[in-house]
């Protein structure tokens, strides 16, 4: 998985929400809870943030799930049984964390890697 920067990702959803973003702004009540969201002001569905915070949680999320790649090297870097052990459940909890991450949550905090419910209707960007 390639690193993106907060920037990057952004720019990538800006462009994919193009048609959402310009329905909104022409006034469409069927988005009128993303408010000032496109506009790096809050998000009405029910969180406190922005677009520009979910960028950054976005990009941290996926430059945590690559250094899991790194995974063999730490398992494989050990003094004693004692260690392999730790370092083996640290992996664990932290392979779990992100498993659990990318789960689609339901309601009205609907996510994918802790972002807003209006990524829902762009999956396909998070497949990238």
């Amino acid at each position: 998985m390639p690193r993106y920067t907060t920037e990057e990702i952004k720019a990538i959803f800006t462009r994919s929400a193009s048609i959402r973003i310009s329905q909104k702004r022409r006034g469409d009540e069927h988005y009128k809870k993303d408010a000032g969201y496109w506009d790096d002001g809050r998000c009405e569905y029910g969180g406190a943030h922005n677009l520009k915070e979910d960028c950054e949680r976005l990009a941290n999320f996926f430059a945590k799930i690559t250094e899991l790649r790194n995974a063999r090297k730490e398992l494989l870097n050990f003094n004693n049984q004692t260690e392999f052990e730790k370092n083996k459940q640290e992996l664990l909890n932290k392979t779990g964390h992100f498993i659990n991450g990318l789960q689609m949550k339901t309601g009205t905090n609907t996510s994918v890697g802790g972002v807003c419910i209006i990524w829902d209707d762009f999956t396909h960007f998070l497949v990238q």
